[in-house]
């Protein structure tokens, strides 16, 4: 959950506003309504060599909202792999745009995590692509 909402998933907000002169219809007042949908941004975590799967529920389309190729730490993506190959830390690359480019807009969407597809910010060092997403309703179509 984001912290904007203070933990909760729908939030509602109701004010009495008087809209001074700006308001179209002097002397009447006008009331704002509104329901706050709080969308909680999905993390992903995929060793080099594998693939990320993204996925939203039916009627859902996939927005990026941050990804990251390289290595931060020495635990991520270590296990049963020689100490040589996650002490460079502190490495990245750019990879949102390839990310967004690939998934943005789609119901699914799996990216492979290798240096062909990200470039070698960490030459020598084994890698990760850490990202996260959200699940936003379909935008409706004008007529």
């Amino acid at each position: 959950m984001t912290v904007r909402c203070n933990g909760k998933k729908v939030c509602e907000r109701q004010r009495k506003d008087v809209i001074g002169s700006l308001n179209p219809c002097p002397g009447i007042w006008k009331y704002l309504d509104s329901t706050h949908v709080c969308l909680p941004e999905i993390s992903v975590l995929a060793c080099e060599e594998s693939v990320a799967t993204l996925h939203c529920d039916v009627g859902q389309i996939i927005a990026v909202r941050g990804a990251d190729y390289g290595r931060r730490d020495r635990t991520t993506c270590s296990m049963g792999r020689p100490n040589s190959d996650v002490q460079k830390i502190d490495c990245s690359g750019p990879s949102f745009q390839k990310v967004a480019e690939s998934c943005n807009g789609m119901n699914s969407c799996i990216i492979d995590v290798n240096n062909s597809e990200f470039g070698d910010p960490c030459v020598g060092t084994y890698k990760y692509l850490e990202l996260t997403y959200r699940c936003e309703g379909r935008p409706l179509a004008l007529w």
